[in-house]
């Protein structure tokens, strides 16, 4: 049992790392980014690039792969979400990323190929115990990395300039217009970071199941279905709500059936969200003010 718990932290932080994603940019301007999990495979394909094929350093892998799909994001939002919200219940976004998503899955497919690509763990494979349950350091890393890089978000929120704006434009565009934020270059700026990290978990999964094209769309209806049930405006709930659901995936592959983690991860999703529609630690509609 405190093997699957270990497995599980180590899965669910990695959820909770792609879903913060979802929550950059809902809470900037209520859009989300349907690509996002291509975003996350194209990060494990350049990770098999840079790693593999370059024989880059790690650290160096995880920087230019974070700032490359952090550019693609910010292209994203300019060419993808901008131009789509003409009014406020424009929901062409929706098409518009599921679109960019398949015709980058696609471009993918044609570089890299249809095949998973191994990516060997730069920090070994020997399995390390603790307290009688054996974790591998990959494994052992993302909960850390994870940690790392939202600390690094809420300092980047509370302390920096550029963090202050970015709340300002969530809490009302229109007055942090008015104080001189340009809220559309705030918003972009979300979406860069949304990429960044994307790119970052590909990096972390690529040892784990290896890096394939095809991978995006699961990674990235898993991670929105954890950003949901953790309220898509609370960065805090969507991370618990991934390590809680990590853990539970790994339950029911133990004492259940491992080809039965999904139907059960996603039964929990659909009661938790019938108790609490607007997510574990969401804010209601009508409680804002």
């Amino acid at each position: 049992m405190f093997q699957a718990t270990l497995s599980g932290l180590a899965v669910g932080s990695l959820f909770a790392l792609i879903a913060v994603g979802f929550n950059l940019t809902f809470i900037v301007n209520r859009t989300v980014n349907f690509a996002h999990g291509q975003w996350v495979a194209v990060g494990s394909l350049l990770a098999f690039t840079l790693l593999v094929e370059w024989q880059m350093p790690l650290l160096v892998t995880i920087i230019g792969t974070g700032v490359l799909l952090g550019i693609l994001g910010v292209a994203l939002e300019r060419v993808g979400i901008r131009p789509m919200l003409g009014h406020s219940l424009s929901l062409g976004f929706i098409m518009s990323t599921l679109a960019i998503g398949i015709m980058l899955e696609n471009a993918a497919l044609w570089w890299w190929g249809s095949t998973a690509l191994f990516v060997p763990s730069p920090l070994g494979e020997e399995r390390i115990d603790v307290f009688g349950a054996g974790i591998y350091p990959q494994e052992a890393v993302i909960p850390a990395v994870t940690a790392l890089m939202l600390v690094g978000l809420a300092l980047l929120y509370r302390f920096t300039r550029m963090g202050r704006a970015l709340r300002a434009t969530a809490e009302n565009p229109e007055a942090a217009r008015l104080m001189g934020i340009d809220s559309k270059r705030m918003i972009g700026f979300a979406y860069g970071l949304a990429g960044l990290m994307a790119g970052v978990a590909g990096v972390l999964v690529a040892p784990l199941t290896g890096a394939l094209a095809a991978a995006g769309a699961g990674l990235g209806l898993k991670a929105f279905a954890i950003a949901i049930v953790g309220g898509l405006d609370s960065i805090t709930g969507t991370l618990i709500a991934g390590l809680l659901l990590g853990v539970a995936e790994q339950y029911i592959a133990l004492y259940i059936s491992p080809g039965l983690r999904d139907v059960g991860v996603f039964a929990i999703v659909i009661v938790i969200l019938l108790v609490r529609p607007f997510g574990l630690l969401g804010t209601r509609e009508d409680e804002k003010v």
